[in-house]
């Protein structure tokens, strides 16, 4: 800077990137207008060409970029700034861009020194100072010569976007009479009537003020509680200064000298203190060891007392959401599930959002674009940390019970893929370490650079000829405690791990599959005789032709299917005391390798497990059917499933069919407009909802409280329904999102903590916070909805017995309906004729009617 001079020079400032180099104790630096005005550091009028030199803090500089991350601009010198060995940096205006920036920075103290005392910045070696010299040099103004215009395509795009008038120009033309301008006028209500024809009321149209019954409240119920408490009153009272001081105030403890310490413990005084404190203080310490006095007593006291003051804490709270903009932003998301192990982590499958007509025109396109399975962690809302990828759309997936490494996918072309994750399992245990790192990779400007997200390729992908023919509907484990051979039959699960999926699809056919090696291979040993760290795939099995243990036809008759959108089995995870063929809780045998001489034990064939299951249909039936196929003599034809039950009790496709988590027989279906909650082995529907201005997309059971349950609409909403509170409505509905809502799905994080995923058809995930009272339930809740379930079924049981008592009424002999016609018709004949009688004796006494012996 040269501030003895008396002109400035008038150069054009250079362009970032295009000044001098700096030199080694000087860094370019661009500040933004917003950075400026923070530090004080304003352009052309906190620094100036003149005075140039601003001191900024270090530590001030730190809490911004910690503030701010990667948009500070003092983000892309983070590093130099922490190894600065000062308190305060010198920060130098650039006011003609010489290297490049409008500020530079010193990065040593010595720089620093050395700027402030000579007032002006540094050189290079070798170049000319302009300190004390004027510079007289007389600049002329060339003007720039106009040059040849060379085309470079614009102009096709201007003539594509040109319009040109194909017909001649409609003029109008409004005018008013002058002698109504700025005349008064009054506005007014007026109807439009037939006698204005011709005016401009014509064009009106009367819209009269009506009652809409659909916004009409009627007050059926009510529940109010009055309860006398005493008047309390709060106030406060503050010191006001009117007029604001410079002052501080600082304290310091007093302590006393080694003299004073003496002099003290020489005191009588002191010795008495001390014996007669020292008893009452081993008598504390003995009553703090026999009773707690830290212990709350509240604690004891009954749950149902501290529920009136939080029922009314019902609003589910934000508590994060997740879009990903190249992903699944303007995708359906399909399907959700959370991890089984770890908190925090959640996978979701997006589809776009068209139709099958669209599918088929787009279907070049869509070959192009990558079918993701999107795994997210609570401590990255921004990127997912894996990508799952798949050769379709996946419509839904699940992860294996026993081992959360092990993801199954059921794709839109009908194919099941397989994904293995253990090598990431790590990057998912600590993903917030791994933001942290990626958080120091910033580009040339200092903006953050995204991270590189790992793609996961499929393990083992389904034969395409021996997949389903249409889109996979629905996918489970089957519970590891019992496994389907090839002749469909159940048996003893050997390994205690889950390895087959059932999956069902609109094609009328479910499927069971096996990822389990058939055939195992002992590893391959070294020359010491020791096993060899050799990496195995252990889905290699699968890559030639991955097809179906067993492929089963859903009948309704020998002629027409069901389209299976829905199912859930009968049996759980982790539920095996029914089974009495073998006993689960024996430690299990070590793995045995068939070989020539040696063939493994067959496993136990278990005749207690339940192998029907309940399903929903695209036409909106709820079916009861059973895994065990039904073998004809045709060996042409696959077995099929056999139908024990079915009924069309939805007036649109069944999305969800869900067991309640404490009553195993009690099953929520959903579909259409309406829901219904069925119990196994009774026909007709223990709770059937009234139909619902808005679709039910999705529902789901509280997975702590037996009468809850959870149900998503077309418009956004979330319901909550309470069995135990009232039937007819729900506690409280809210609006989530103004999208359709796909999946809702609870989740038990802590004991205090659950959250209630949602998913829309934007491609957001939304994560809400359930209040306490959804999720804590009251004493003897389950015992109280299992009651209302006995009083339900006896209520249909006695509905039922009426109604065949009415039709067997009805079903009897004509003859005797006829004879008993004929004698009733008799008894009132005679009855008849006694009235007569009796009125004629009442006329003649009274004289109204004269007998002619009388006359």
């Amino acid at each position: 800077m040269n501030n003895s001079a008396g002109k400035k020079k008038n150069r054009t400032p250079t362009p970032s990137g295009d000044g001098k180099p700096p030199p080694e104790d000087v860094v370019p630096l661009f500040l933004a207008t917003k950075t400026q005005q923070l530090f004080g550091c304003v352009c052309d009028e906190h620094v100036t060409q003149e005075a140039p030199l601003k001191l900024i803090n270090k530590q001030a500089a730190l809490e911004d970029m910690m503030t701010r991350a990667a948009i500070s601009d003092f983000h892309p010198v983070k590093q130099i700034i922490q190894d600065y060995p000062g308190t305060d940096f010198l920060l130098v205006y650039d006011a003609e861009f010489v290297y490049g920036q409008n500020f530079y920075m010193c990065v040593t103290e010595e720089a620093k020194e050395r700027l402030q005392k000579a007032g002006e910045a540094p050189v290079d070696d070798g170049a000319e100072s302009d300190a004390g010299v004027e510079d007289n040099t007389v600049y002329t103004y060339k003007p720039t010569a106009a040059k040849e215009w060379i085309c470079l395509g614009s102009d096709l795009e201007i003539e594509t976007t040109r319009v040109d008038n194909n017909r001649t120009l409609i003029k109008y033309r409004a005018s008013r009479v002058r002698r109504e301008f700025g005349a008064p006028f009054k506005f007014g209500d007026r109807n439009a009537k037939a006698e204005d024809t011709g005016t401009m009321i014509t064009s009106y149209v009367t819209c009269n003020s009506y009652e809409d019954i659909n916004f009409s409240i009627n007050r059926r119920e009510i529940d109010t509680g009055v309860q006398a408490v005493t008047i309390k009153t709060s106030s406060m009272a503050q010191t006001e200064w009117r007029d604001p001081i410079m002052a501080s105030t600082q304290s310091c403890p007093r302590t006393f000298t080694q003299e004073q310490i003496k002099e003290v413990k020489a005191l009588d005084s002191y010795k008495e203190f001390l014996e007669a404190s020292v008893p009452k203080f081993e008598l504390a310490l003995q009553q703090n060891t026999l009773v707690n006095a830290f212990a709350n007593d509240w604690d004891e006291l009954g749950e149902e007392d501290t529920d009136f003051g939080i029922k009314s804490d019902n609003h589910l709270k934000e508590y994060q959401s997740f879009t990903d903009l190249e992903y699944s932003k303007d995708k359906t998301v399909s399907f959700l599930d959370w991890h089984p192990e770890i908190k925090g982590v959640i996978g979701v499958s997006c589809c776009e959002r068209l139709t099958a007509y669209e599918r088929i025109e787009k279907a070049n396109i869509l070959l192009m674009k990558p079918s993701l399975v999107l795994i997210w962690s609570f401590s990255d809302p921004i990127h997912p940390q894996i990508l799952l990828r798949a050769p379709d759309d996946v419509t839904c997936f699940k992860f294996c019970p026993t081992d959360s490494n092990i993801i199954a996918g059921a794709c839109m072309n009908g194919q099941l893929v397989i994904w293995d994750v253990s090598e990431y399992r790590e990057k998912l245990d600590n993903a917030k370490g791994n933001v942290q790192t990626k958080s120091n990779v910033t580009a040339m400007f200092g903006e953050e650079i995204p991270p590189d997200i790992p793609t996961i390729k499929c393990s083992a992908v389904s034969s395409i000829e021996s997949s389903h023919t249409n889109v996979i509907t629905s996918i489970d484990w089957i519970p590891y405690h019992y496994e389907y051979n090839k002749a469909g039959e159940t048996q003893e699960n050997k390994t205690r791990e889950c390895h087959q999926i059932v999956t069902t699809s609109t094609d009328g056919y479910a499927a069971i599959w096996d990822i389990q090696n058939q055939n195992p291979v002992a590893r391959p040993k070294s020359k010491a005789g020791g096993v060899r760290n050799v990496p195995v795939n252990k889905f290699a099995h699968l890559e030639s032709d991955w097809k179906p243990l067993q492929i089963l036809q859903f009948c309704r008759t020998t002629t027409i299917s069901f389209a299976p959108m829905c199912f859930t089995l009968s049996e759980r995870h982790g539920v095996w005391d029914h089974v009495t063929e073998i006993n689960m809780n024996e430690p299990l045998p070590p793995p045995e390798i068939p070989t020539k001489n040696k063939k493994p034990i067959p496993p136990v064939a278990l005749k207690s497990i339940e192998t029907s299951f309940y399903c929903g249909t695209e036409d909106g039936e709820f079916v009861l059917g059973d895994l065990r196929p039904l073998k004809s003599d045709d060996k042409t034809k696959k077995p099929t499933i056999r139908s024990l039950w079915y009924s069309a009790v939805h007036d649109g496709p069944v999305n969800t069919v869900h067991r309640n988590p404490f009553f195993n027989d009690i099953i929520l279906s959903v579909g259409g407009w309406t829901f219904k909650i069925y119990k196994k082995n009774v026909l007709t529907p223990l709770l059937s909802s009234p139909c619902h201005t808005k679709l039910y997309t999705n529902g789901h059971w509280s997975l702590t409280r037996a009468s809850v349950f959870f149900m998503a609409t077309s418009e956004g909403d979330i319901q909550v329904w309470d069995l135990l509170d009232r039937t007819h409505e729900p506690i409280f509905c809210q609006n989530v999102t103004s999208a359709a809502i796909t999946r809702v799905v609870p989740c038990i994080v802590t004991r205090k903590q659950h959250l209630l995923a949602v998913t829309d058809n934007q491609g957001t995930l939304h994560i809400l916070e359930i209040p306490w009272n959804l999720h804590r339930p009251s004493a003897n809740e389950a015992n109280s909805v299992k009651e209302y379930f006995t009083r339900e079924v006896t209520r249909i049981e006695f509905t039922e017995k009426r109604r065949k008592a009415e039709d067997e009424k009805e079903i009897q002999i004509p003859d005797e309906i006829e004879k008993e016609e004929k004698e009733f018709h008799e008894i009132l004949k005679q009855d008849y004729n006694s009235y007569q009688a009796l009125e004629r004796k009442c006329l003649i006494e009274l004289g109204i009617i004269v007998l002619q012996d009388d006359i």
